[in-house]
């Protein structure tokens, strides 16, 4: 097998495969298979160094001072392996992106057709997970499933879904769009149905033409007749949540309560943060044991999770980490699907390598949106000798 194949592609297309894994095996799993593209960024360690040496130095010195609070060293690194990964890709992104396309185009010069594939080969595997997970056949590489409501399913990578979605609206690949619509749309998120609205909306912004853009208003209105069909969980709670009376999230609430009191708890917690160690909430009470205990280190807020254990200047150095990407519609998508999802969820920072893997598919989209390498210079044949000798003749 081939060091494209092996390293760029079995990575993109491994988790389209209907294998049944659950978190506990597709998060090790993640983590093997994206460690070459950490290693392709490997480069961008120097701009990481600060941020990563302050949630180092804050979880150690939260273990020094913290009596009441429960530390643990499989949460430091069930949050801070993905964490480093994320933030890896992140600061070394332009040499993993410069890495990724000097293997790809050694393999092949038709390198854009085979991460054209690789998108297909994952938007249609997740689609028959889900096709099967509906007629009572679980072989579903879930992120999540709902255990009070009949057929929700998230399926992992799921951010990394929603910006091939926002691909498919740029590139007006209708049936792509609705491949991928099913599958996000079975989750009957609210937030990944806002999600996919801001890519509409993007991607719309995007087109020049007005050919273009009728193409993308008449895949609007066909998704939209699939969402009602496919998905009306999704879209009555996204109704309920823009025309009704809100409900509060009593979990979330609780969660995003105690994170504001760890945050507050001092001046070092405010500005160091308090690590990835330390106990942020009593946990919310659960008959599975393992839940219980993670979520005393979880936030389902990304907002107030990055901030409670980064700090003001962690949050800073975050910050600063996007200034990396590049200056395109690409990323302006990674960046609004990180701002969405943070609403409901700190997860793809800490805990699952779904930030990451966002991450990496944006840099094959980032690839397939390049513009097509120019083509070599016409030279102009050189004069024969013959006539030269008319020339001077004349």
């Amino acid at each position: 097998m081939s060091q494209a194949r092996l390293t760029l592609y079995l990575p993109l297309t491994f988790f389209a495969l209907p294998l049944a894994l659950s978190n506990n095996l597709s998060q090790p799993l993640a983590l093997l298979l994206l460690l070459p593209f950490v290693v392709y960024a490997a480069r961008g360690f120097t701009r990481a160094a600060a941020l990563l040496s302050l949630v180092v130095g804050a979880s150690v010195l939260q273990v020094l001072v913290s009596s009441g609070s429960k530390i643990s060293l499989y949460q430091f690194l069930r949050s801070g392996i993905p964490f480093f990964y994320f933030v890896l890709l992140l600061a070394g992104y332009s040499y993993a992106l410069a890495n990724v396309e000097k293997i790809a185009r050694a393999h092949s010069v038709s390198y854009r057709r085979i991460i054209e594939r690789a998108i297909y080969i994952f938007a249609l595997g997740q689609l028959l997970q889900v096709s099967l997970y509906g007629v009572g056949i679980d072989l579903t590489n879930a992120a999540s499933k709902s255990s009070d409501e009949v057929g929700r399913i998230m399926l992992f990578p799921t951010s990394s879904a929603v910006l091939l979605f926002f691909y498919a609206c740029c590139q007006r690949k209708i049936a792509l769009m609705l491949i991928l619509a099913v599958t996000l749309l079975a989750a009957g998120s609210k937030t990944i149905l806002a999600a996919m609205a801001v890519m509409i909306l993007l991607s719309a912004i995007t087109q020049r033409k007005l050919k273009s853009l009728a193409v993308l208003v008449v895949a609007i209105v066909a998704l939209g007749t699939l969402t009602f069909y496919a998905s009306p969980l999704a879209v009555s709670r996204f109704a309920t949540y823009l025309f009704e009376e809100k409900g509060e999230d009593v979990t979330r609430a609780f969660e995003i309560s105690h994170a504001k009191t760890s945050f507050l708890e001092s001046p070092a917690t405010v500005f160091l943060g308090n690590g990835l160690a330390k106990q942020l909430t009593p946990g919310v009470p659960t008959n599975d044991e393992r839940w219980f205990e993670n979520s005393k280190f979880d936030i389902e807020n990304g907002y107030w999770g990055v901030l409670a254990k980064l700090g003001l200047v962690g949050v800073v150095l975050f910050g600063l980490l996007f200034s990396t990407l590049p200056r395109n519609s690409v990323s302006l998508a990674v960046g609004a699907i990180l701002l969405i999802f943070s609403f409901k969820t700190s997860y793809q920072f800490f805990t699952t390598f779904d930030g990451s893997y966002l991450l990496v598919w944006s840099i094959f989209i980032g690839l397939l949106n390049k513009a097509a390498p120019a083509r070599q210079a016409f030279v102009l044949p050189t004069p024969s000798t013959h006539s030269l000798l008319r020339q001077a003749g004349s």
